[in-house]
């Protein structure tokens, strides 16, 4: 009987050797191989270590079989237990694979969905009815909150719609307001920008607007335009954008020549590395602005207010009649071919009077500053 017990143990495991053996070479690879390797060790390691431990420390062969087969049970119930802890294990892994899988197809599905709604708002910016063209910008602007990588495309595209929906009137300067009025108070923004007709002597004060798509672009663009370096900027030259408001923004790198952006407002903004070459800014609101880097040439001012603004720009070749400088802080400021007259001066820091005579065409209505504030100027 245990020479039977000995010899099906023997059998079994030359028909796992003789298992694993064409198992490698009916698939000869790397994976197979090693599996192979291991079953073997496995059925040596069941077999044979049992049977080796019993025959070199015990003489009774009932007793020895006995232990044997107790260590064998032993050993499948590590065995056991090691694969267990393998399956656990290869368990795990599938789930984060397909964990993974389930979040890849959920962001292409998402940044379909994005795609269709980014398609479908640019389409709605052609839109013939304003409320549409106004709800494409929301869609816009918040897909670019949900994306970070759709930022700039968005700029791009909602600064070309600003440059088609509001071309450049052409107005002649001659129609254009010459007569000086009160500095706007906040309250005049609220529903609009306050403006006069020139007619005459019937001359009277108005609210001028701005279209809604095109106010709502703006404040898009001023909001989430990050140029790439320094010297990029923005294309948003000769357009449309009368009496548009961007109080409290950082514009940063945009061109704005050319434009119309009479009665504009834009204070306590922050102008940085912006061109105005050619642009009509007439009775803009730029109080409280830090204007930085910024150049202002051939543009028209007149009237425009800088009411304790800190300015460090170039204004050359510019028409400042009217204009109200009020506790503004000009001490970065250069004046080139400047016409000043029936500008206010009061109260300014930083104006030389070098710059006044070699920069400056003034008149008796040009109200310059006071000794004392310009003392360390001279």
């Amino acid at each position: 009987m245990k020479t039977l017990i000995r010899e099906i143990r023997s059998f079994l495991m030359v028909v796992a050797l003789l298992g694993c053996a064409a198992g490698l070479w009916i698939v000869p690879t790397w994976r197979t191989w090693l599996v192979g390797t291991v079953l073997v060790l496995l059925v040596v390691l069941i077999w044979k270590l049992p049977q080796w431990y019993a025959s070199r420390h015990l003489t009774d062969s009932e007793v020895g079989l006995r232990i044997e087969n107790d260590a064998r049970k032993s050993i499948l119930e590590v065995i056991g237990g090691g694969a267990l802890l393998v399956g656990l294990a290869f368990t795990w892994q599938n789930l984060q694979h397909t964990q993974e899988a389930t979040n890849l197809t959920l962001d292409r599905a998402r940044e379909g969905q994005v795609t269709d709604r980014f398609v479908r708002s640019v389409e709605q910016l052609g839109s013939k009815e304003l409320s549409v063209r106004v709800g494409a910008v929301y869609s816009l602007d918040r897909i670019a909150s949900e994306s970070s990588r759709d930022v700039r495309p968005i700029v791009e595209i909602l600064a070309a719609f600003v440059r088609s929906r509001g071309p450049y009137p052409g107005e002649k300067a001659s129609s254009l307001i010459r007569q000086r009025y009160r500095r706007p108070k906040p309250d005049d923004f609220k529903f609009g920008t306050l403006a006069i007709e020139d007619n005459g002597a019937n001359s009277r004060l108005t609210r001028v607007f701005l279209a809604a798509d095109l106010q709502a672009s703006l404040g898009i663009i001023a909001s989430r335009w990050k140029p790439s370096d320094e010297q990029e900027r923005l294309d948003l030259t000769a357009c449309f954008l009368r009496a548009a408001a961007a109080p409290r923004c950082h514009i940063l790198n945009i061109d704005f020549s050319f434009s119309d952006l009479r009665n504009v407002y834009f204070a306590e903004t922050t102008f940085e590395r912006t061109m105005f070459a050619g642009t009509l800014l007439m009775d803009g609101e730029f109080s409280h602005t830090v204007v930085s880097k910024v150049v202002f040439i051939g543009s028209d001012l007149r009237g425009a207010t800088f009411y304790k603004a800190t300015l460090n720009c170039a204004f050359i070749s510019c028409d400042l009649r009217y204009a109200d400088f009020t506790d503004a802080d000009l001490t970065g400021v250069t004046f080139s071919q400047v016409d000043a007259r029936s500008t206010d001066f009061t109260g300014v820091k930083g104006l030389a009077e070098k710059q006044i005579k070699d920069g400056l065409r003034t008149d008796s209505n040009t109200i310059l500053p006071t000794a004392s504030s310009n003392a360390g100027k001279r």
